[in-house]
């Protein structure tokens, strides 16, 4: 099918599902048909309504279940190891961080991660643990990593990117898969995948048990001790039509996990942690567009040991409630008006403080952003955004004697906004240019926010202290984008490149020491802005398929000035060092040969790093 039509055809069903002429396209998208029908992969989460991913108006990566099954990946760090701007560092068996175009971390606070746009990124630290993601490997219908700031079309954190994972939609897919697993480290693991169709509907469960060794990291010391990792995750998940212009959703996830891991100061630690979700959507053709509703409930419980603090336990609830409407007004201009509640709440305890007192954090937000897009021609198109949060904290419990903080000074308010702009020139049949700018925003953790705990520093006769800074506010992130991707028939092959300028500044936060030798002698950690960072960079890629023969190269360049004063009043914070920890050239390379029906070659991707370093113990 020539590419004008193709595109000329998705305009279509992107109208006729906001204008609700058919309803079966106003309901939940159908990937799997939209994919077969143009070729390459298709997303919503940009706009809301049906496109390619070469024509969608913000920097985005989509990696496919078939690209997924031929890198070998076991778990979803490992899958995104190969995609284009993206750094993954693995601290041990089962522990990882992600993160986009640099500015990578131990518990990465910069990183959106979604499932079905259904939030896993964990309030209290500002972080994710991947292992405890409860999607098996075979459920996963696409990967989407959205690259810069996105806070006003996907919420706040999206400061560097996000990562949305597709899981097949049982209404529309009846996939069913079984796993066994074996490997290094006398790793274990099985999962599975069950999916039962209806004539309205369908339901799918998923669920899978992990057991494994530690890395054997040679003789002691090690910066983190051994421990074995293990992991258990259920999900249940189903659709259904109500009549011919709506239908509903539930979700319903656990999972348990315990790995050893690092925290933002760098210190070993072994975290238990065990999550539960809720979730339950409404979707509805109207008169007045097609409207969505969306509720959903998050509970983690963090317990954990960091050598040199003691034990530590979490406990962070989140409901967001949303709404959105989606319609179009004549053929070239369709709109999106979205509102969200979220009420998010946390309670910690240290475990030798003491007073044997928690403390109690939340916080209530109400956000509002709407999007405008503009088809000007045939072959240009602009989308815009924004968004206006507005946030009210508070906190109570342990408040910490003699420190000049009580709770009242944490009772604040908090307003941001952000926005993204995108233009996407169609120059011909072969090659499309992105222009895109972006305002994100991070929100402080509950953690800097209104931690307080003390304990026994780490020298006779001292106390240490933690404690948070109310003062703290949302970190800033600018981002400037233009890509090219050109299509190169000769070669089956397409061509990607993209140059971007991203910016941190207000509240680029970090973990710090400040020692007291005055009595009493206090070693006080407590999160301060340092200042700001930026970074140029560019990626080129190309990639292509023939008779099922896949091969794809990219190579990223980032350049980080980090612009911190790091040594203010004594103070000396801990895991700054941005320059040094991200990687300035990064290459991968990847080639799959099919052999059969069932059976192929897959050259896993041969990447190569370019980073400083610094000597350190053995990891466990």
């Amino acid at each position: 099918m020539p590419s004008l039509m193709k595109k000329n055809l998705l305009a279509c069903v992107s109208f006729v599902a906001l204008a609700g002429s058919q309803a079966a396209l106003a309901q939940s998208v159908d990937y799997g048909s939209l994919e077969m029908l143009f070729g390459e992969p298709v997303t919503t989460s940009a706009t809301g309504k049906p496109q390619r991913s070469s024509e969608v108006p913000v920097p985005m990566e989509i990696v496919t279940a078939d690209q997924i099954s031929q890198t070998g990946a076991t778990n979803i760090p490992d899958a995104l190891r190969h995609v284009m701007g993206v750094d993954v560092i693995r601290w041990s068996t089962e522990g990882a961080d992600v993160s986009v175009r640099g500015y990578n971390s131990p518990f990465n606070p910069r990183l959106l991660v979604l499932v079905n746009g259904r939030q896993v990124y964990a309030d209290h630290f500002g972080m994710v643990f991947w292992n405890a993601i409860p999607v098996q490997m075979g459920e996963i219908r696409q990967i989407e990593v959205v690259k810069g700031p996105n806070t006003a079309l996907f919420g706040f954190n999206a400061a560097i990117g996000v990562i949305n994972i597709v899981t097949y939609n049982p209404m529309h897919d009846d996939v069913n898969d079984v796993r066994f697993t074996y490997g290094t480290q006398d790793t274990k693991e099985v999962s599975g995948l069950l999916t039962k169709r209806f004539e309205n509907g369908g339901i799918s469960m998923s669920g899978s048990y992990l057991d494994a060794n530690a890395f054997n990291a040679g003789d002691e010391p090690r910066i983190i001790p051994d421990r074995d990792p293990s992991t258990g995750t259920f999900n249940l998940r189903g659709q259904f039509k109500l009549d011919a212009k709506s239908e509903i959703g539930f979700e319903g996830s656990w999972s348990s996990t315990k790995r050893a891991a690092f925290v933002p100061t760098f210190q070993a630690s072994h975290p238990d942690v065990e999550t539960f979700s809720a979730r339950g959507s409404y979707l509805r053709d109207s008169s007045i567009g097609l409207i969505k509703a969306n509720v959903y409930f998050n509970s983690l419980d963090h317990d954990t040991t960091v050598f040199g603090f003691g034990e530590l336990a979490y406990q962070n609830d989140v409901l967001v409630a949303q709404v959105e409407d989606l319609f179009k007004i004549g053929t070239n201009h369709s709109f999106r008006l979205f509102g969200e509640y979220r009420h998010n709440t946390y309670k910690g305890e240290f475990g030798s403080n003491p007073f044997d007192e928690g403390v109690k954090a939340n916080f209530d937000s109400f956000a509002a952003s709407g999007m405008w897009d503009w088809t000007i021609t045939d072959r240009l198109n602009f989308v815009g955004s924004g968004r206006l949060d507005v946030v009210d904290f508070s906190r109570s419990g342990f408040e910490v004697p003699g420190f000049p903080l009580t709770n009242e000074d944490f009772d604040r308010s908090l307003t941001e906004y952000t926005y993204n702009a995108g233009l996407v020139w169609r120059a011909d049949e072969q090659t499309s240019v992105r222009f895109s700018a972006a305002r994100g925003a991070k929100m402080m953790s509950l953690i800097e926010f209104a931690a307080a705990g003390m304990g026994p520093g780490p020298f006779p006769g001292t106390t240490f202290i933690e404690i948070g800074n109310p003062d703290l506010g949302a970190s800033i992130t600018e981002s400037y984008d233009i890509g090219v991707e050109r299509q190169i028939p000769a070669l089956f092959s397409s061509l990607q490149a993209n140059v971007f300028y991203t910016s941190l500044s207000k509240n680029v936060t970090v973990a710090n020491f400040q020692p007291n030798f005055v009595a009493p002698p206090l070693f006080v950690s407590q999160p301060i802005d340092v200042g700001a960072s930026e970074q140029i960079g560019v990626e080129v890629e190309l990639e292509g398929a023939k008779d099922n023969l896949r091969w794809s190269a990219n190579y990223s360049y980032i350049d980080v000035d980090d612009k911190f004063d790091l040594f203010t009043n004594g103070i000396s914070p801990v895991g700054v060092d941005f320059e040094r920890s991200t990687p300035k050239h990064k290459a991968n390379a990847h080639l799959a040969i099919p052999l059969g029906p069932s059976t192929l070659i897959s050259m896993p991707n041969i990447s190569r790093n370019r980073i400083g370093s610094n000597k350190t113990p053995p990891v466990g």
